[in-house]
């Protein structure tokens, strides 16, 4: 999706620059950083990347750098609070002080709630195609819709993938859900053409305020983009289950190879993460109830709280904890392996 592509190329980039500032730090004390500052810069590298990325590929106005200031005052503010969280942390667990994970987040076994609903088993021919024949589809479409911009085009991929959908009997609660997490990015996309495009064809004027014909065909092109890579990660997610989409990643990963990394720890690495994102979400939730969030009004209480909070968050994710068993156990829902039980070349 369009968040995936922003958010990790500027964790990877942001966290190359951390990294290079840590030994830095480490090796050449004179010109080293503290942790807060190493924090403060990879914001802003975070936060800069996202937003270069965000004109170059998906809103093409120079409308978006307005949020240029506003995003190095925050990346500023979280930068120093996220440096000041994270010192708190390694003094936690290299002094073994970290909260009992048993009383900050979830018993042993209190796993009932947690949700596995994405991936839906069937026998249709979309669930039964190679997972790295889709996923190299899904990535030469993303290619097509970001490079042209034509409303003949995207009429002819949106009737593309409302055949997939039919196929796939993908119910269309699921898909609404999965885009209605995104409206506020479809909607950005939408309203900065629509407002700061300039053009001849003016369809609305008041005041300073004029929309033009030229605005709103950019924006709603950029909406539909948009919309359209939504659509295609929530099919992907709803015909693909996890184990599938570890072996597609893992083949399609090979040439990792020739740099020494290992393409099926790599491939597993991001779809137990894809997968447990629900789960952790739900620990976090529980973590958050159980804590005493009453003293988190001034900032020297927030920070040892949430130093707490995250020092017991890693402990309980640690390979042997009750929420990563809870993870491996549920990576397909019990019907998935009862229907793939005819196919061993499947990793569970």
């Amino acid at each position: 999706s369009p968040a995936f592509i922003l958010s990790f190329c500027g964790a990877l980039i942001s966290t190359v620059v951390m990294g290079l500032l840590f030994q830095v730090s480490r090796y050449r004390r004179r010109y080293g950083f503290s942790i807060i500052g190493i924090s403060i810069v990879g914001a802003l590298t975070h936060n800069m990347i996202q937003l270069a990325l965000a004109y170059l590929l998906l809103v093409r106005h120079s409308g978006i750098f307005l949020f240029f200031p506003w995003l190095c005052y925050g990346a500023v503010g979280m930068g120093w609070l996220t440096g000041a969280v994270a010192a708190g942390v390694c003094r936690r667990i290299e002094s073994n002080d970290s909260p009992d994970p048993s009383s900050v987040l979830i018993q042993q076994g209190d796993t009932s709630s947690f949700s596995f609903t994405r991936y839906q088993a069937h026998t249709g021919f979309l669930h039964r195609m190679s997972p790295e024949i889709k996923i190299s589809v899904i990535l030469l479409l993303a290619l097509v819709v970001l490079v042209f911009s034509s409303f003949q085009l995207f009429l002819g991929l949106f009737l593309f993938l409302a055949l997939l959908i039919a196929l796939s009997r993908t119910s269309p609660g699921f898909l609404v859900h999965h885009i209605r997490r995104y409206k506020i990015l479809v909607l950005m996309a939408f309203l900065l053409p629509l407002f700061f495009n300039s053009g001849d064809r003016i369809l609305f004027a008041y005041g300073a305020v004029s929309i033009t014909s030229e605005g709103f065909t950019t924006g709603s092109l950029f909406a539909l983009r948009i919309l359209f890579l939504i659509l295609l990660s929530g099919l992907l997610m709803r015909t693909t289950s996890p184990a599938q989409l570890t072996r597609g990643l893992s083949r399609l990963l090979y040439p990792l190879k020739i740099l020494g990394v290992s393409e099926q720890r790599t491939a597993e690495i991001l779809t137990l993460s894809w997968t447990a994102v629900p789960v952790l979400w739900e620990a976090a939730r529980h973590a958050l109830r159980r804590s005493d969030i009453s003293t988190a009004g001034r900032i020297r209480h927030l920070v040892p709280l949430l130093s707490d909070f995250i020092a017991g968050l890693y402990v309980e994710t640690r390979p042997d904890s009750a929420l990563w068993t809870s993870v491996r156990d549920h990576r397909e829902p019990a019907t998935a392996r009862a229907s793939a039980s005819d196919q061993p070349d499947i990793p569970r």
